[in-house]
């Protein structure tokens, strides 16, 4: 086998828990993570970690390294307090378990003696070959290798068969053949993909180089996939009856709902009774007596969520708890709009304030950890089969779209005066004033966000976007292009699902006085039509207007001033939210010669492209 494909991956081992390294009162457990007399063999042969501690980095666990419960990202439940390498070659560890529900659970089964095994995900980046004997795995020593986290593990890997952590024996064995038996037809493929100048080691390190291939395509449970690649090869199993294991255990393996925090307890009276005015004015005037049960949820979020606030934690609720005033004049008066309790109170603000969302885009909240949302790079192609033939078979390609938070702000100054009024329609007015910059905010970095300074990569910025062309210094946008739009998103197949266009409001007007074709009697490209839940139409698609939709584009050396149109699918949009807060910084210094306060909001947010595409653009609009 080829040992140079271990380099830059995770592996796994297992270890039994010592129930006197367990200190209760302190919450934290004493681990032997890995030793230097514990081989493990691997698809590249037998695999000994080098305990020197020139060959071992600590440095990732000594720099407050997780512990995790099945080595799952998002079930993150303790820190580790110090690493070593002992005299004995043994790697060790201190754990500190934290405070939330489900680390004091996997605490209490531990020194319940209920949960007895603690595994070490780590990387190798270096090994030397030190045994090699015929009919023998080839013996190799890692002298290079960094742990990555210490997981608490129900069941221990298995290291007959190099297996990094649990596997789910419905897929280990009743998936597979063990032995290696070709079909006829299989064999003829493979004699005609070989040639008979082939060696069987040559066809070896084909199978298992194919078998590893698809191992690293499969979208979901990665670590499983590698770890019944491993199995694989070693029992011989060849690349067809893989790829089906693979694909017969697709659905079983997709990943079930995340975890979610416990609520805090807010009730639809909590939420009547909570009042972010109160804790600005709390914090303007310094009498925090005064907000005694805002500052207590904001304790309580703070210690569920883990986040340590610029300012305060409040509930993401707490912007929709409280309305707008009812629509009408500024002399109508301010009656506020009271609503129910949602949990899914930061789709509504978006669904207010985010024309991006009202487009068709998909939000996923209360989200975990980095997500990583599977895609099909590639499509499945049919055939049709000969009476008694085997079919032949395509692989599909599969890729990941990744979602990690970002932080997103929206700010609005305001008068010390007001915001010491107790008028709720001043509450109102605050707080939709922040929940409207959070839904501009994302509405921009969809569109054209720049992938730097920790914002994300909007459409316009995507590698592969489809781009229809009006000009070399631009030009005024036709009919024709508009339908070209349509028609580049159709060959790619994507011409499915929340379809739209999406612009500026310069291009809008462009388009209102500029006709589909010549002497049409004044048919305009953008009808003169009603709108529609505050959406024209165009081509027969909704169409919206955005001034976040660039009007100062530039082309080749005299083409400025240019405006984007957007056309595409929608709900390929995939908008993430982490935690169900907003982190609100009241700021009375910067302005306070003007008498004035900033408020700022925070959230963890993040967006991406599900498929790019789904989308084409212009670039190169003149409006002029």
């Amino acid at each position: 086998m080829d040992a140079r494909k271990a380099i830059g991956e995770t592996f796994h081992r297992s270890f039994q828990l010592e129930r006197k390294a367990v200190d209760t009162e302190k919450r934290t457990v004493e681990v032997a993570f890995s030793s230097e007399t514990q081989s493990v063999e691997r698809f590249f042969g037998v695999e000994i970690l080098d305990h020197s501690k020139s060959a071992v980095r600590l440095h990732r666990l000594n720099n407050g390294g997780a512990v995790l419960f099945n080595h799952r990202t998002d079930a993150h439940i303790g820190v580790i307090e110090k690493a070593w390498i002992d005299s004995d070659k043994v790697g060790r560890a201190l754990l500190r378990f934290g405070q939330s529900a489900r680390a004091k659970e996997v605490f209490q089964d531990i020194a319940d003696r209920v949960l007895q095994h603690v595994s070490v995900g780590y990387v190798i980046h270096a090994m030397q070959r030190e045994k090699s004997e015929d009919n023998k795995p080839d013996v190799y020593r890692v002298t290079d290798w960094e742990p990555l986290e210490v997981s608490m593990v129900p069941v221990p890997a298995d290291p007959t068969v190099g297996v990094g952590r649990q596997l789910n024996t419905k897929h280990k064995d009743a998936t597979m053949k063990k032995d290696f038996e070709l079909t006829e037809q299989e064999q003829r493929e493979e004699d005609q993909m070989f040639g008979r100048t082939w060696s069987d080691s040559e066809k070896e390190r084909h199978r298992s180089s194919q078998i590893l291939e698809l191992a690293k395509a499969f979208p979901y449970d990665k670590e499983w996939a590698r770890n019944l690649a491993d199995s694989a090869i070693q029992r011989g199993t060849s690349v067809n009856q893989f790829r089906k294991a693979l694909m017969d255990s697709m659905q079983d393996r997709q990943p079930g709902p995340l975890s979610l925090p416990h609520d805090i307890g807010l009730d639809s009276r909590d939420l009547q009774q909570y009042s972010v005015l109160r804790l600005i004015q709390a914090q303007l005037t310094g009498r925090y007596d005064e907000a005694g049960h805002e500052m207590e949820v904001g304790r309580a979020l703070e210690k569920q969520y883990g986040k340590q606030p610029q300012g305060v934690l409040i509930p993401m609720r707490a912007l929709m708890s409280q309305r707008l005033l009812e629509v009408g004049t500024s002399q109508s008066g301010a009656s506020l709009v009271g609503t129910t309790h949602m949990s899914s109170e930061f789709i509504d603000i978006l669904r207010t304030h985010s024309l991006i969302v009202k487009m068709g885009a998909r939000v996923l909240a209360d989200l975990q950890g980095d997500v990583s949302i599977p895609k099909k790079t590639a499509k499945s192609t049919g055939s049709w089969v000969a009476e008694n033939n085997a079919a032949s078979e395509s692989t599909p390609t599969f890729g990941a779209v990744s979602l990690s938070p970002k932080s997103i702000s929206a700010w609005s100054e305001y008068t010390r005066k007001m915001l010491l009024q107790s008028s709720p329609s001043i509450e109102a007015l605050v707080m939709d004033d922040l929940a409207a910059g959070l839904g501009t905010g994302v509405d921009a970095a969809v569109i054209n966000g720049s992938g730097q300074s920790s914002q994300p990569l909007g459409i316009l910025g995507q590698q592969g976007l489809e781009i229809v062309e009006l000009g070399a210094q631009g030009a005024a946008p036709t009919w024709a292009k508009i339908v070209e739009l349509e028609t580049k998103v159709s060959v790619a197949n994507a011409d499915m699902g929340m379809l739209g266009y999406l612009t500026n409001s310069k291009v809008r007007g462009k388009l209102k006085v500029t006709e589909k074709f010549a002497d049409t009697n004044g048919m305009a490209i953008w009808p003169d039509t009603a709108l529609i839940d505050g959406f024209g139409t165009l081509n027969g698609y909704k169409a919206g207007v955005s001034n976040n939709v660039p009007s100062n584009l530039t082309k080749a050396t005299s083409g400025t001033g240019l405006s984007a149109i957007i056309f595409g699918n929608w709900a390929d949009v995939l908008i993430g939210r982490w935690s169900g807060v907003a982190d609100l910084l009241i700021d009375p210094y910067s302005q306070s010669k003007k008498g004035n306060t900033i408020i700022t909001a925070f959230s963890d947010v993040d967006v991406a492209l599900r498929n790019v595409e789904s989308f084409a653009a212009i670039i190169d609009a003149v409006t002029t």
